[in-house]
């Protein structure tokens, strides 16, 4: 059984992983995510962490989510083993080799929208361009980011779900 919760003195979590805990610590992302390099954790404004199977796909942003990283840690051999653009990233899940992920774009002046993308499972590169998913206008122009999830049609096609109040 998984459990996450946020860490504490310099992990952004910690997984207990069958009464075992594992810590992902921000020295393990400063090799591979650019926009943190010379910052501190206290510059993370978001954090997020959802479990699929024994895998942890887990986003992070600073910079009012300019900057970003999705990245998903394998519980198993407690080590990342993908990452990939986080721009805007709020919500990340792993399924069928892909990780999927939610973002919400934002600016100044300009309404928020969400937005759903793909890459390979396995990616390791910040700069890689993650494939559209579309997704409908009404639910484009969500009110919050919370009320969504991914989900998957008959074809394993994604698409963006509202959570039943």
């Amino acid at each position: 059984m998984l459990e996450i919760k946020i860490g504490e003195q310099g992990a952004l979590f910690e997984i207990c992983v069958n009464g075992q805990i594992q810590k992902i610590t921000l020295d393990m992302l400063h090799p591979i995510w650019r926009d943190i390099k010379d910052n501190g954790i206290e510059d993370i404004e978001y954090l997020s962490a959802d479990i699929c199977g024994d895998l942890v796909a887990c986003c992070a942003c600073v910079s009012q989510g300019q900057g970003g990283i999705v990245f998903v840690w394998d519980t198993v051999t407690e080590s990342i083993v993908h990452y990939s653009d986080g721009c805007y990233a709020v919500r990340a899940l792993v399924c069928d080799d892909m990780v999927y992920t939610i973002r919400e774009v934002h600016g100044y002046g300009i309404r928020a929208r969400l937005e759903l993308d793909h890459c390979p499972f396995g990616t390791k590169d910040t700069e890689f361009e993650c494939e559209n998913c579309e997704i409908d206008d009404h639910i484009c122009f969500a009110e919050d980011k919370r009320d969504y999830f991914i989900d998957f049609d008959e074809n394993g096609k994604a698409f963006l779900v509202k959570k039943d109040d």
